[in-house]
């Protein structure tokens, strides 16, 4: 079967029109396209040819996609329909209008602590749906779960889901015996193993064999990504990234973000737990877990990630009156280690005070610096003492740390990336 090309007039199966390409995996290709029937916006999903090269593909994942077509959850992407010929599969499914997770991320946005944990048990609750319909997602990460603008998540991407019976085990019968060595034929040949290296879990990759805790062990890994800003586990390579999930090698999220609450960071430490029988073991006891946090937790606003992450609340906290003064006591030592930094400067710098000696442009800017230095002295030490009982000035005091640590990351930002790997190749191609 040929397939139109966006854009074009020609409709898929006389019905769909092919809008723009959204997304691309190791199955193949989503569309944008426009349902003529009835006017509505859809995804279509492209099954790759050489995917159905051998029948028990074929069989695969149409049995994949029959119990898919029967998940329902407001936290699922919707299959609508499938169109399948000897040739094919296409799978139309909800079109989603909203950002990746890690799209969110990667723009340096930070989620308050109930934020993030609103969308945890979103997510919980939609993977609930999918493992009561007898599915297995396999492939849960930070790129494959939508937030739309309403706030909802959606769990997108089900062209890598197997059905929980439907187990191929290849270890065997590669005649590779040393566990690195097998995780990477997992994670690098899609006929044997579907997903991504970063999200899936050591007894996976050592044995083959999978149930509801794979999609358990990488939630706690989108979890503590999207609380901590931080993906889990350090490494170089490939191998270094097997040997941390085996070793459970990994700081617990309270260690990143202080906010983060015991039993959210007991809960993703479960969830990571390399040994399954240690972890959570079916998703509603994660779901509940996350439900009763969200209600105990208070409304914070969304902010960018820092380095230290508490300190960008202070501005929020401060009353709005007192904001010019605030502002003047700040830049005032900025102001200052500019003109230090222009009067110490070479001396062609500071021949350009027109008129005025090298000598006497110096002398006096440090007679200058010296009292707006002991000015400052003075109004800081005030805030030192006073801040513990004073609120204001507490917050005050948090929000001059603030600006002063600002001007020290100006040079080196925290990125948040997180790593993949090139599935033919077994390269990282990302790194933290």
């Amino acid at each position: 079967m040929s397939y139109p090309e966006p854009g074009s007039e020609i409709l898929l199966a006389d019905r769909y029109r092919l809008e723009r390409r959204i997304g691309e995996g190791s199955y193949g290709q989503v569309f944008e396209a426009t349902d003529t029937h009835v006017g509505s916006r859809v995804a279509i999903k492209i099954i790759r040819p050489e995917k159905l090269i051998e029948e028990r593909d074929r069989i695969r994942l149409e049995r994949e996609i029959k119990h898919c077509s029967q998940i329902e959850s407001d936290y699922v992407a919707k299959l609508l329909s499938l169109i399948s010929s000897s040739e094919s599969i296409v799978l139309v499914l909800e079109l989603v209008q909203g950002k990746s997770l890690y799209a969110y991320l990667s723009s340096g946005v930070q989620f308050s602590v109930k934020e993030a944990t609103n969308f945890g048990r979103q997510i919980a609750h939609g993977l609930l749906a999918i493992h009561q319909a007898g599915v297995i997602h396999r492939d849960l990460k930070l790129e494959n779960i939508s937030l739309r603008e309403d706030g909802l998540i959606k769990i997108l991407d089900f062209g890598s889901s197997i059905v929980a019976e439907s187990v191929r085990t290849s270890a065997s019968r590669s005649g590779i015996h040393t566990l690195p060595e097998i995780a990477r034929l997992r994670a690098t040949q899609d006929a044997q193993a579907v997903g991504t290296l970063q999200y899936l879990c050591p007894h996976y990759l050592h044995t083959g064999k999978f149930d509801q805790r794979v999609d358990i062990y990488a939630l706690g890994i989108v979890l503590y990504e999207i609380i901590t800003g931080y993906y889990p586990f350090t490494f170089k390579d490939a191998q270094e990234l097997i040997i941390a999930k085996y070793r459970g090698e990994f700081d617990p999220p309270s260690t990143k973000r202080t906010d983060c609450t015991p039993a959210l960071d007991q809960l993703i430490t479960r969830c990571l737990q390399t040994d399954p029988d240690l972890r959570p073991q079916n998703v509603h006891e994660v779901e509940a877990i996350l439900s009763q946090e969200l209600r105990a937790l208070p409304n914070r606003e969304r902010t960018r990630r820092s380095r230290t992450t508490d300190l960008g609340r202070a501005k929020a906290e401060i009353p709005k009156a007192n904001w010019p003064l605030i502002d003047w006591i700040v830049k005032a030592p900025l102001g200052l280690l500019r003109w230090l930094r222009r009067a110490f400067s070479p001396v062609e710098q500071a021949s350009s005070y027109v008129g005025t000696s090298v000598d006497a442009t110096l002398g006096s800017s440090i007679v200058k610096a010296i009292v707006v230095v002991g000015f400052m002295s003075f109004l800081v030490s005030l805030l030192a003492l006073g801040q513990g009982q004073n609120p204001y000035l507490t917050q005050f005091w948090k929000y001059l740390k603030y600006k002063y640590e600002r001007v020290e990351r100006t040079l080196s930002k925290d990125r948040y990336i997180t790593p993949t790997i090139d599935e033919e190749k077994g390269e990282i191609l990302r790194n933290n």
